[in-house]
């Protein structure tokens, strides 16, 4: 049975897969990788949220961690840190990626 293909042609259709077990071991490896590199800014309040270049921004906590998000598919550098396409790296104040 595949429920997947009751979404087809419908406004949910752009779902690559509503099948639980098909993508649950991805979430969890997105879950383990935003917990460690974002672990450090959870409790810490934004201080600024700004436009670097089109599809890419950047947010400064109250410590100075920076994080870089790259929305476009290509590599970008940004204060010569290299954010690789359609991800994110996190800045330590003072420090480097």
């Amino acid at each position: 049975m595949n429920h997947s293909e009751d979404l087809k042609d419908t406004i949910y259709s752009d779902l690559f897969s509503s099948a639980y077990s098909n993508w649950v071991d991805q979430a969890v490896q997105y879950y383990k990788e935003m917990n460690d590199k974002l672990r450090p800014v959870w409790s810490q309040t934004m201080k600024e949220h700004r436009k670097l270049q089109d599809d890419v921004y950047e947010v400064v906590y109250e410590d100075g961690t920076r994080v870089i998000v790259n929305y476009t598919p290509g590599e970008v550098t940004v204060d010569h840190h290299l954010v690789p396409g359609k991800n994110f790296i996190v800045v330590p104040k003072g420090g480097s990626a």
